[in-house]
């Protein structure tokens, strides 16, 4: 083997690079770059694609919690450790679900109030609760953030009948565009790659998907 020309494959995640990632996020949270530096052999785009799917089925209880408990309940053999294992994992997924639902009252499924984008924490004010942006500018200035352009008389219809929506099928969320904007250079478009390949992906999967139920 040759080991001096030897590259990890950047795509395959051990656990203990799935542990270093969880540390390296509570330490720096979206600072991709930063986060890199625990994991120097996987890319930015690596990095970026991971935490979107990581994203979604993340709890407050740690990757290494998991494994210690799956570990304890396997106290038997054959029929006795399966329902052990079984125990466990139930025990796992509503314990995250029990920490999921708070942390939700905290942070999850909130908008701000002058921008209506939806954001993980927003700060309480006498005009509502805004996200960090508006906050930040109302405490400055006295006055909410404008949120849209000068308009035309004309447009100002068209304006209140789209107000504050997006189009179908999208979701804006304000602490996303805020790691876009405020990142390195180049950070921002490697993130949309990233989602662009995934994606792709997803939209192969379903094909997949299709072509299987049809030979059934």
């Amino acid at each position: 083997c040759d080991l001096a020309n030897f590259t990890p494959f950047p795509d395959e995640w051990t656990v203990e690079d799935k542990v270093l990632f969880e540390q390296a996020y509570q330490f720096h949270g979206k600072s991709f770059h930063r986060i890199r530096q625990m994991l120097p052999d996987k890319t930015i785009a690596t990095l970026v694609k991971y935490y979107y799917s990581w994203k979604k089925t993340r709890s407050r209880t740690s990757l290494m919690d998991r494994q210690a408990r799956k570990m304890a309940g396997r106290g038997g053999a054959g029929e006795d450790g399966a329902g052990s294992d079984m125990a466990s994992d139930m025990g796992s997924n509503s314990d995250s679900d029990n920490e999921e639902k708070k942390e939700g009252g905290e942070g999850r499924n909130l908008s701000c109030s002058n921008c209506s984008v939806a954001c993980s924490h927003v700060q309480s004010t006498p005009k509502g609760s805004m996200c960090n942006t508006c906050y930040t500018h109302w405490r400055r200035t006295g006055n909410l953030r404008p949120t849209v352009g000068p308009t035309k008389p004309r447009d100002r219809q068209l304006l209140l009948r789209n107000k504050r929506k997006p189009p179908r099928g999208m979701y804006v969320n304000h602490d996303d565009l805020v790691a876009m904007a405020s990142g390195p250079t180049g950070q921002g478009e490697q993130m949309l790659k990233a989602m662009d390949r995934e994606i792709v992906s997803l939209k192969r999967q379903v094909q997949n998907n299709k072509q299987v139920l049809s030979s059934l």
